[in-house]
């Protein structure tokens, strides 16, 4: 092979796969672009308070710090600086990011509080309290208009079931009158041959499920009777039988 085959050959496979090592994961570009567009826009919101330095209490000093410190994150952190950078360089930006962030927020601390005394501070603050206010205010209607809404719903629902149990009690007093036939054949009193107009009673015992009425033939000739499914303390339910 000639100096010129050998010059023109191409990369082996292995020297492919170290040089693709090399070049940085895509999305590890798209992060560092992520943090230095990040303290680019806090370096961007500093710059916007340089007309309040001259407000007496001003953290001068710490404000011209803090901005040095995000310029110079947003610098080494941007791709063509920050893959430039030794490992060791790579290590200190990334450690000087929390630091950077650090200084901002003491920084933005002291100058609210220092801006906070002044008249326009203020007077910003007392709008901002009453826009809260107002704005709690509209949050407690708002709950208290969903409140009475789940109230009322559940009224309409508490009236639907109790209407559906009232329109089924009839039904429930019908079903009853066998099981009342046959416990009249084996008790004691007047044995019942059937049993008409009945009808479910409105007002019952604390204990009592259902009570219904009605006109009982019995061997006894025709009696008025009440039959009702009773819950006892073990929570067992038992129909009672009466004559009034």
């Amino acid at each position: 092979m000639t100096e010129n085959e050998i010059s023109h050959a191409p990369p082996s496979p292995a020297i492919e796969k170290v040089a693709s090592w090399k070049r940085p994961f895509i999305l590890f570009r798209v992060l560092q672009w992520v943090v230095a567009a990040f303290f680019a826009l806090v370096a961007l919101i500093m710059a916007i308070d340089i007309g309040k330095l001259s407000i007496p209490g001003a953290p001068v000093v710490l404000f011209w710090v803090a901005l040095a410190g995000a310029i110079i994150i947003a610098l080494i952190h941007s791709p063509p600086a920050f893959f430039k950078l030794p490992r060791v360089g790579k290590i200190l930006a990334y450690v000087g990011v929390p630091v950077a962030i650090v200084l901002f927020g003491n920084y933005a601390g002291q100058m609210e509080a220092a801006y906070s005394k002044t008249p326009e501070g203020a007077k910003e603050a007392a709008q901002r309290a009453e826009e809260e206010r107002q704005a709690a205010a509209e949050r407690a209607k708002a709950d208290a208009r969903a409140k009475a809404d789940q109230e009322a719903l559940a009224r309409e629902a508490a009236d639907r079931k109790q209407a559906e149990l009232e329109a089924q009690k009839p039904k429930v007093c019908q079903s009853l009158v066998s099981q009342v036939i046959g416990m009249s054949k084996s008790g004691d009193g007047p044995e019942i041959i059937e049993i008409n107009d009945i009808a479910p009673e409105t007002s019952i015992e604390p204990s009592e499920a259902l009570r219904c009425s009605g006109k009982a033939i019995t061997s006894r000739g025709e009696l008025d009777i009440e039959f009702s499914l009773v819950t006892t303390p073990q929570g067992k339910t038992l129909i009672s039988v009466h004559y009034p």
